[in-house]
């Protein structure tokens, strides 16, 4: 498939553009997938939701899975940028979205094996939001995470984002871009920040308004910064009741 090594397929010239200057494909809420009728009640939903989500969780399971496909098949449709929200649950870390989807590791153990096939791609992974952790277990989490991913990531303390491009990583052997928004002001982030990528959110039902919002921001973004570029409306109490 030319969708699963688009990267690798990528002319030398597009090659040496900074990877914030690449159009790259992403998933909104990334890890949904095995949210159904069953799952609990994630610390994110509404307060109506945690009051009577038990009755009707089937319809807000329909609401809550934004994807119905695994990583590995979002991988190879071309997908490189993620979009995940951990929870804190009974003692372990879930991915979630008003219920809450499959422990955090899991879908991570599969993106490994898939860079590892594809050593030529990069992935881009943007925590962003995270619900019900403390101090300590942000530390435990970002702790997981360099171990999981080890020497893959691009940090920081490796130079700055306008000077990572496709080439850069194939010889610095970097294929994944962490940005961990919202870190508490008590620890460190070892990751980028909010600061480093832009994400505005429209917040909006109508596709005109999606539109004018998005290439609005796209073009008053700073110079060196990553920009996600929301393409999706923001359905309201009103607007999910009538459908």
């Amino acid at each position: 498939m030319q969708t699963e090594n688009w990267m690798t397929n990528l002319q030398s010239n597009l090659r040496d553009i900074p990877i914030i200057n690449l159009a790259i494909p992403g998933s909104h809420n990334t890890m949904t997938y095995e949210i159904d009728s069953h799952s609990d009640i994630g610390p994110d939903a509404e307060k109506l939701i945690i009051r009577f989500g038990k009755r009707i969780r089937f319809f807000i399971a329909y609401w809550a899975r934004t994807q119905k496909t695994d990583i590995t098949k979002q991988l190879k449709m071309g997908i490189r940028y993620f979009d995940l929200r951990i929870a804190f649950y009974n003692n372990k870390y879930y991915y979630t979205h008003g219920l809450l989807a499959m422990e955090w590791k899991n879908p991570l153990d599969e993106l490994i094996k898939y860079l590892e096939c594809h050593p030529l791609e990069v992935v881009i992974l943007d925590f962003q939001h995270f619900y019900e952790l403390n101090v300590s277990q942000h530390k435990e989490f970002q702790s997981n995470l360099i171990d999981l991913f080890g020497e893959r990531l691009y940090m920081p303390k490796d130079g700055p984002l306008h000077a990572f491009t496709l080439e850069r990583s194939k010889e610095m052997n970097k294929q994944i871009i962490l940005i961990y928004r919202k870190c508490p002001k008590e620890i460190s982030n070892l990751f980028w920040s909010e600061n480093s990528w832009a994400t505005p959110w429209p917040d909006v039902t109508s596709t005109k308004k999606l539109e004018k919002y998005l290439e609005f921001n796209l073009y008053s973004r700073r110079s060196g910064q990553g920009f996600v570029s929301q393409c999706i409306i923001t359905p309201s109490g009103r607007y999910i009741a009538f459908r």
